[in-house]
């Protein structure tokens, strides 16, 4: 499995993992004009073959449909964003 980087790029942002336990993480998402904080559940994607291609299986961030349900975004509030993981991770464990 391969691991979500600790910075990545997706929708035209820069996503940089402040916080991370299990597959709970808090991460910076920014771009020139933009940033915020957001909680996610780092998702698992299974391997898979496309054109002939072995694809591994790796961590991402939730796809768009999923916020709400697997992602929260608290606009400029770093605060409330750690309060929420602190939630989630403390009733997951």
């Amino acid at each position: 499995m391969i691991k979500l980087p600790e910075i990545s790029k997706k929708w035209g942002y820069t996503w940089t993992i402040l916080k991370r336990v299990g597959d709970f993480a808090v991460m910076k998402q920014e771009n020139e004009n933009h940033t915020c904080y957001n909680v996610i559940k780092v998702m698992k994607n299974k391997s898979f073959s496309m054109g002939g291609n072995e694809i591994p299986s790796k961590e991402s961030i939730p796809s768009d449909r999923l916020w709400g349900t697997y992602a929260w975004n608290y606009g400029k509030d770093l605060n409330m964003a750690e309060k929420k993981f602190k939630e989630i991770t403390e009733t997951s464990l």
